[in-house]
Parts: C-alpha cells; sequence; structure tokens
C-alpha cells in the first residue's frame, strides 16, 4: 500500500483542524446547527477539496469539475467553510451561516457557488451520483465510455460522501445497485462512519454492521476485487498509513470507503489539475 507524504499528511490534517475551527465559529455564531457530523467529516472533506478534486474556483460551472455531492446535508458548514478555505467565496462570508438572506442555508443549496446538489433528505447521494456519473459516460466522447467500467473513460468523477445513520435508507441501496448495474467506476462513495447519528448510537439505533459485506452483497465486489474494504482512523496520522486518503480506483465497478475518514484505499491520492 502506497504511503503518503508525511508533509502532506500534516498539511491535510491541518487544514482539517481550520476547517473544524470555521465551523465551530458558524455554529456558534448562528446558534443554530451541527457540529458532530462536520467534525467527524473534516479529513475527507479537507483531502478531497485541498488535494484531490478535480476543480477550479474560478471557473464553479467548469464542465470537466469533478462533482462533490454531501450526501448529509446537515454537515453543511464543514462544505462551507472548505468552499471558503479553497476561494468559492470570501471566508468573511461564513459568519452569515444560517442568518436571515444569507445564501448559507443550514443545508446546501446550490446558490452557492461549488455547491452541486442541494441536500436534505437523506439517502439521495449515492442515487444523484450515480445519476451524475452514467450521464458523464454517456456524454463522453471516448468509445470506451459505456462499455468500460472506467473513471478515465468520462470527463469527471463524482464522490458522495454520507453518514453510518444515512445508510439506514433504503434509497442508498437502491442507488448503490444501480452504480453497481451500469459498472460506474467514476463514482466514488465515502461512508463517514462516525458512530453516532442523531438519536443515539448507530448501533442501537439500527444496526447496520456488517458494513462492508452489505456493500459487497448489493453486487459491489468482483472476483479479484476485495474492495470495499474499511481502513484505519486518519483523524490520527502516523507510521502505518492512517492518514487522508481517496477511496478510488479507475477499473473497479463502484467505489465505497468506509471508516473515519476517508477509506478503501485504491490508489495515492494525486493532485488533477484542470
Amino acid at each position: 500500500m502506497h504511503l503518503h507524504d508525511e508533509t502532506l499528511v500534516r498539511d491535510i490534517a491541518r487544514t482539517a483542524q481550520q476547517l473544524r475551527i470555521d465551523v465551530l465559529k458558524m455554529v456558534y455564531g448562528a446558534k443554530s446547527g451541527h457540529l458532530g457530523g462536520p467534525f467527524s467529516a473534516a479529513e475527507i472533506v479537507a483531502s478531497l477539496y485541498f488535494h484531490h478534486l478535480r476543480i477550479d474556483p474560478a471557473r464553479p460551472d467548469w464542465a470537466e469539475r469533478d462533482r462533490f455531492i454531501l450526501s448529509k446535508g446537515h454537515a453543511s458548514p464543514v462544505l462551507y467553510a472548505a468552499l471558503a478555505r479553497r476561494g468559492f467565496f470570501p471566508v468573511d462570508e461564513l459568519s452569515t451561516f444560517r442568518q436571515l438572506d444569507s445564501r448559507l442555508h443550514g443545508h446546501p443549496e446550490r446558490i452557492v457557488p461549488g455547491v452541486e446538489v442541494v441536500a436534505g433528505p437523506l439517502g439521495h447521494g449515492v442515487a444523484i451520483g450515480a445519476g451524475m456519473a452514467l450521464a458523464a459516460r454517456m456524454g463522453g466522447s471516448k468509445p470506451s465510455a459505456m462499455s468500460a467500467p472506467s473513471g478515465r473513460a468520462s470527463a469527471f468523477r463524482v464522490y458522495a460522501l454520507l453518514g453510518d445513520g444515512e445508510t439506514n435508507a433504503g434509497v442508498i441501496w437502491e442507488g448503490v445497485m444501480t452504480a453497481a448495474k451500469y459498472r460506474l467506476g467514476n463514482l466514488v462513495a465515502i461512508v463517514d462512519d462516525n458512530g453516532i447519528q442523531q438519536t443515539g448510537a448507530t448501533a442501537d439505533v439500527m444496526p447496520m454492521e456488517p458494513m462492508i459485506d452489505k456493500w459487497r452483497a448489493f453486487g459491489l465486489a468482483r472476483p479479484g476485487n476485495p474492495w470495499p474494504q474499511r481502513q484505519g482512523d486518519p483523524r490520527r496520522p502516523g507510521p502505518g498509513g492512517r492518514h487522508p486518503r481517496a477511496a478510488e480506483r479507475d477499473h473497479r465497478a463502484h467505489d465505497q470507503g468506509s471508516g473515519r475518514g476517508i477509506h478503501g484505499v485504491r490508489q495515492p491520492l494525486a493532485r488533477r489539475t484542470p
């Protein structure tokens, strides 16, 4: 397994902490909002927005940009913080979170530069992502776009971030079956497995383990493909490679990372530029 440079690991860790600081200020200032979901997703979002996603803040509608779907929409503060720190809008605007006439609502909407999907009802991220990923392949000019289960056959890739409690929703699994059927190698699903949902521990509210076996059972397993797979905790980077990373490979049917951060490592993070 490829281990990333420790400088990169430290940079991502510092960025994640800055995002948490921004989230805390936003929620405290609004006296409203969620902290747990944004906090647990900080490394995931930092890794994607500051190292991996192929995006251009100066061109938020660029046709070949990668798409990020925050399926767990109540974690919107960490998305807003990342977008602001990445340059999509001024950082000062974060202080307007959940204020009257602000565009930074409790759940993200597309009036915010960089937001791809309106999020509110939980469970729709994978299904929406499957539609986006399939559309990317259908609109591609490469002859292999509709026959090869390859992210490289598409102009862009789609990343959907889910909460572990969110996987209680049946529509998640409908989306997973769709992704498996169409062999959408340009779709990556990431489960932020923080063990908590709104009304208690996920193990008590609706046990989802064995999580990995469920994803495999819905059509993600292929001969010789050991994924999806749960990895270590990237919030404690150090020896052994427990650090932020992307769940991706370009020739699998559909990739799913599960765990406290970005998991199910396929290939090392490599900055993808416009």
